[in-house]
């Protein structure tokens, strides 16, 4: 493994407790999950991360919650659903 990546997977670990709200992958996030790469036409892991992206911004508040993702059709299918992507003006 490159010491770059490894640097940063010793970082999220460290900080991982920091980070406010974890979206746990349950049922119902699956099942969204399964809708959206059904109806936006998406990847699995690519439909896994809108459907949490989009029950996080849910319980955002009061700050806009943005998407951070370098994948232009996620990027389009979570613009359709009204999520701000990071980068977006």
């Amino acid at each position: 493994m490159a010491a770059e990546t490894q640097r940063c997977i010793q970082q999220l670990d460290q900080e991982w407790s920091q980070f406010a709200s974890i979206v746990e992958p349950g049922e119902a996030i699956i099942r969204r999950a399964g809708h959206l790469a059904d109806s936006l036409n998406l990847r699995g892991y690519d439909s896994g991360h809108l459907a949490a992206a989009e029950a996080l911004s849910a319980r955002v508040t009061p700050a806009p919650f943005r998407l951070a993702g370098f994948d232009n059709g996620l990027a389009e299918a979570a613009r359709s659903l009204g999520l701000a992507i990071v980068g977006d003006h």
